[in-house]
């Protein structure tokens, strides 16, 4: 199996940030960038008031990945996993640190590529 890509989210003086945990191997994989989405802004507000049809939580999904390929070493890591598959399934997981609230009330099951499929 193919090493998997973990994204790693942590609060650094008190805001959600991100960056690629493994592989290590990328350029600037381990420098933290700020995550821009938050649960009270659109389009998560929206699923917050129980707004729960597929477009929405495509939008919000779409959103975090948006959000999270900006990171250069996220980005090519993501785009590197996606194009690999074992078992029907990339190996791209989000791992969040105990003390980071706001990113936890975000809904990362969601996620989904820009052609709006769930990863």
């Amino acid at each position: 199996m193919n090493e998997r890509t973990v994204v790693r989210i942590q609060e650094l003086d008190g805001n959600a940030t991100f960056s690629l945990e493994s592989p290590p191997t990328y350029k600037l994989a381990s420098r933290p960038c700020p995550l821009l989405s938050k649960p009270d802004k659109p389009p998560f507000c929206d699923l917050l008031n129980a707004v729960t049809s597929a477009n929405f939580v495509r939008a919000a999904g779409r959103k975090l990945f948006d959000d999270l390929i900006q990171h250069s070493a996220v980005g090519e890591a993501m785009t590197q996993a996606l194009r690999q598959t074992f078992e029907g399934c990339s190996p791209i997981h989000v791992r969040m640190d105990d003390d980071v609230s706001v990113a936890a009330d975000l809904p990362w099951e969601a996620i989904c590529n820009s052609d709006g499929d769930f990863l």
